[in-house]
């Protein structure tokens, strides 16, 4: 183990955006959080409407979360939602090819 980070929740999943910064979902507290990994500290967090449950970064660098009703996409510079694709119930994971 190279760093803990201490939480408030149990994380679900976690990804890296473009500018290294690892996000990381919560779903039992309806956030993300960005973690700087520079020195381990958690830098931000954002509330999302739902559960955020999985997490990956798009080729344009956005980020995108699956919720318990809906996929977010997130801008990554201000953890804000960009837009929102209602999928139905508890869509559980996401795939995505950044190259």
């Amino acid at each position: 183990v190279l760093a803990t980070v201490p939480t408030a929740g149990y994380p679900q999943e976690m990804c890296f955006d473009n500018a290294g910064q690892l996000w990381v979902t919560f779903p039992a507290l309806n956030m993300v959080w960005r973690i700087d990994p520079a020195n381990n500290a958690v830098a931000s967090h954002h509330g999302v409407d739902g559960a955020p449950w999985a997490i990956c970064r798009g080729r344009d660098g956005d980020l995108w979360v699956s919720t318990n009703s809906h996929v977010a996409r997130l801008d990554p510079l201000t953890g804000t939602e960009k837009a929102r694709i209602p999928v139905g119930l508890f869509p559980a994971g996401l795939a995505a090819n950044p190259v």
